[in-house]
């Protein structure tokens, strides 16, 4: 993510430096310096301060406007070290997104309110495309592929669209679930309905309710206005809920409400408000072990999965492959690609653990070497870029393409020994740093996820990564 920051205060930027570590973020003390920034980089959010010095008085307004006319795609938000009730309905009025009180906010208010800007930035894009009529939207959102499980998938959503749902969409990590979500919501027909996609793994477990259910003024420290959540803001059309599974528990009762119910009651209120809204759910958890597990709620997966959608994983789907590829690089500007039997079988052959999404980026990776002089994926680039993505444990212990035999026939062929402890070691630290990053080093839900207590997973940060062990995740 890339972030602007326009403010005066150095402890501001050495704070949102904290904040956002990690994030590609770039400073500003005044109005010029952030004109000189905006015109050598495209952010993904700015935050502005409202008074900014040396200049005038509320400074920072008139930054908002100029942002909201020559940069419509870069959602705003303002700051201030006053609780001013007019400043703060004059930033909104104006387009910002949120209002932030320093001071007054903690620190997690800021990332939080980047989630905002991404929903609101996923709006804008969706209602620049929502003017180029329907049948742009179909197309935009079509499912790639000429193989029978892609026909088979194209048929359910065509079947499905116009029905109120709720949808339960299954499939593996980059499979194209969100997708083929587009493509329900597509295919009901009115290009002016709302669509708002939610990660729920990429959420605080502190913020879903607010995110999801909205707010009132005085709810929780820093809630200085009342705030509708996204269920409001997708009323009248369809909100999209990726990660389904990643849901914290008390806050599936609450769902189930909203399913069976149509209502919604804001952070903080006793009143219930009706919300139309179709609701797509989507996971790459087997959810049945998880309502085994009691990580899950039964009754809410039943009412879930009242239509439910497979995606298949690329490996599923191997006749295209090279029809994907060929469609990424021609979307990106090379085009009349060759692909030679050999790199064809490579590519076949190749299970895609990332699948469509990892596919995307071999094609990514291709572009700097097909020039107009050549255009023919070669085989040495397949080998190349296969042996960088593939983790290396995996292959030496068999748990990839490769068995343990061969490893160990190739060393008995080149007299040499494995190293069997390096070797499991290796596949030890793979498995955590991979399990790690997907919980967003949530290290209870990593150990779970291993299946080891959390004693036993931190004395492994410990061992393999000293730096990390006074970190509590």
């Amino acid at each position: 993510m890339k972030i602007l920051v326009v403010d005066d205060d150095e402890l501001i930027h050495l704070t949102l430096g904290q904040v956002f570590k990690g994030e590609e973020v770039h400073f500003a003390f005044n109005v010029q310096e952030a004109e000189n920034l905006l015109s050598q980089h495209v952010f993904n959010c700015a935050f502005l301060d409202v008074q900014l010095t040396p200049g005038p008085v509320y400074d920072g307004i008139q930054l908002l406007r100029t942002l909201r006319e020559k940069y419509n795609y870069l959602p705003c938000v303002m700051m201030s070290g006053l609780d001013d009730k007019e400043l703060i309905l004059k930033s909104l009025e104006l387009g910002a997104v949120e209002f932030l009180v320093k001071g007054v906010v903690a620190p997690q208010a800021f990332k939080y309110a980047t989630y905002k800007a991404a929903a609101w930035r996923k709006m804008v894009s969706d209602s620049a495309a929502n003017r180029k009529g329907p049948g742009h939207i179909e197309s935009q959102y079509e499912i790639r592929g000429a193989s029978p499980e892609v026909a088979k998938l194209k048929e359910s959503i065509k079947r499905l669209g116009a029905v109120d749902g709720p949808f339960l969409i299954l499939g593996p990590t980059g499979s194209g679930k969100e997708l083929v979500a587009r493509g329900l919501w597509a295919a009901k027909g009115d290009p002016h309905r709302p669509f708002i996609a939610v990660n729920c793994a990429s959420l605080p477990e502190n913020l879903v309710e607010s995110e999801l259910f909205g707010y009132e003024r005085g709810a929780f420290t820093g809630a200085l206005s009342a705030k509708a959540g996204l269920f409001e803001a997708a009323s009248g059309g369809d909100i999209f809920l990726d990660e389904i599974g990643e849901l914290p528990t008390a806050l599936q009762a609450k769902f189930l409400r909203v399913l069976q119910d149509r209502n919604i009651r804001r952070l903080g209120s006793h009143k219930e408000r009706p919300v139309d809204v179709r609701v797509i759910a989507a996971t790459n958890l087997d959810l049945k072990k998880a309502v085994v597990d009691g990580d899950f709620r039964e009754d809410l997966f039943y009412r879930l999965n009242t239509h439910q959608i497979e995606v298949p994983a690329l490996s599923k789907r191997k006749a295209d492959i090279v029809l994907l590829l060929k469609f990424f690089l021609d979307s990106a500007g090379v085009q009349s690609i060759q692909i030679p039997d050999e790199s064809r079988k490579q590519l076949e052959n190749f299970e895609w653990p990332g699948n469509v999404r990892q596919l995307r980026a071999f094609a990514e990776s291709l572009r700097p070497f097909l020039d107009d002089g050549n255009r023919v994926i070669e085989s040495h680039f397949v080998t190349e870029w296969i042996s960088r993505n593939t983790l290396r444990a995996h292959q030496t212990l068999g748990l990839g393409k490769e068995n343990p035999q061969d490893l160990l026939r190739e060393a008995l062929n080149s007299k040499k020994s494995v190293n069997i402890i390096e070797l499991v070691e290796s596949l030890r630290a793979e498995y955590l740093k991979a399990a790690l990053d997907l919980t967003g080093q949530n290290r209870t839900q990593a150990a779970k996820l291993l299946g080891v207590s959390r004693q036993r997973l931190s004395n492994w940060i410990t061992e393999l990564w000293p730096a990390m062990a006074d970190e509590e995740l």
